[in-house]
């Protein structure tokens, strides 16, 4: 007869075989889905991946890397040119800004932007075009 600390002992492994075998079962799922032929994949992409908007903005973020202190602005004039500059807080706020008469660079008040998820959703949202400065 078996003692009562080795049938634990016993049960405890049996979990910890039950417990790899669930992880090499994932693991063999992954790579079946890499060696699979994507002509037979599910063509409806929402039944394969559903992302909330956290996670794309998680996953935009993983692909996109740059300083977080700061992030650039998409404009465009009247005439026509584009480009992009540093977003700031008080930009065209008349109590803080005195563009066009002061460039940016050289204003006192000036308070950039940080690049968040705040930014990220506004950018995928098209509320705003959104650029990273590169470390």
């Amino acid at each position: 007869m078996q003692e009562p600390s080795e049938r634990e002992d016993l049960k405890q492994e049996i979990a910890r075989i039950d417990s790899q075998i669930s992880a090499l079962a994932e693991l063999k799922r992954r790579y079946l889905l890499k060696l699979a032929n994507p002509a037979e994949l599910p063509t409806d992409s929402s039944s394969v991946l559903r992302l909330t908007p956290e996670d794309k903005i998680a996953l935009f973020r993983s692909y996109f890397r740059g300083r977080e202190d700061i992030h650039a602005r998409r404009w465009e004039n009247r005439a026509g040119k584009s480009g992009y500059s540093p977003a700031c807080k008080h930009e065209w706020d008349r109590a803080f800004c005195r563009k066009p008469e002061k460039k940016c660079s050289e204003c006192g008040n000036r308070e950039l932007l940080r690049f968040d998820e705040t930014v990220v959703s506004r950018h995928l949202g098209g509320q705003l075009v959104a650029g990273i400065y590169p470390l």
